[in-house]
């Protein structure tokens, strides 16, 4: 199933962040949904963190039927690529993070794997340079 397909009902979860070393930092929610524009789908896809950082996503998608994905961000302007899978879909972007070394332009890899027709399993990787700076996983599962 294609992200646009699965993250258009709306949807929400918690999850745990990690720090550089893969220790608990804190928690977070998720949540979303999808909208049409014309031939677009737009996935809004929000997350706030225990301590009050909040992130907002406007993920735009052509609908397609390929195992390959692009998309934009309408927020940060940021382009990413990714694929469909046989468990899911992922998708890889550049995000402004904070990490040992001060805020950095970093690499985000992003994995959902479907766990049912209405649930996911999240996983995401921040890494600058190679190494991982940050990581969180979620669950998430249609709210309707």
């Amino acid at each position: 199933m294609r992200p646009e397909q699965f993250l258009f009902p709306p949807w929400r979860g918690s999850g745990v962040y990690c720090d550089a070393f893969g220790l608990p930092a804190g928690k977070y929610q998720v949540w979303g949904q999808g909208r049409r524009e014309a031939d677009l789908v737009v996935i809004d896809f929000d997350t706030l963190l225990d301590v009050g950082v909040a992130n907002h996503f406007e993920w735009v998608f052509a609908p397609g039927d390929g195992l390959e994905l692009r998309f934009s961000d309408r927020v940060s302007g940021q382009e990413a690529t990714g694929q469909v899978t046989a468990e899911g879909f992922g998708w890889e972007w550049k995000l402004l993070h904070k990490t040992p070394l001060g805020l950095r332009r970093c690499q985000v890899s992003a994995r959902f794997e479907l766990t049912g027709p209405n649930s996911a399993v999240t996983s995401t990787t921040i890494s600058l340079w190679g190494v991982s700076v940050g990581s969180s996983s979620s669950h998430i599962r249609h709210t309707s």
